[in-house]
């Protein structure tokens, strides 16, 4: 299932993953967003995302904080990343290519 229900609104990942691979291509090599179940929000929208370089720590907590600000500056509130930025190795894909969401809400939970 790739779309995701947040406070009762629906949120198009493919939407917010465009943004942040237009606006980070730099720092991005590939963007996931998932919703995580939550009890107040149905689904918390989160982002795995995979950096191209390795970054220490400091700058991971830098690059997830421009992240969220993106999001939030562009986005209606019920699309912020309430569940949070996870950086992880790869984006796990299904044998055809495509992205494996209960893979990738497997990482972030």
């Amino acid at each position: 299932k790739e779309m995701i229900k947040c406070m009762d609104n629906q949120v198009t990942p493919a939407e917010l993953e465009d943004l942040l691979l237009r606006e980070h291509s730099s720092d991005i090599a590939d963007v996931c967003i998932v919703g995580i179940p939550d009890t107040v929000y149905g689904e918390a929208p989160a982002a795995a995302v995979v950096t191209r370089c390795t970054q220490a720590s400091k700058d991971l907590a830098e690059l997830s904080r421009r992240i969220k600000k993106t999001i939030t500056d562009n986005c209606a509130v019920h699309k912020h990343l309430y569940g949070g930025v996870f950086f992880v190795d790869c984006i796990p894909k299904t044998e055809s290519g495509k992205t494996d969401r209960p893979a990738v809400l497997r990482k972030c939970c």
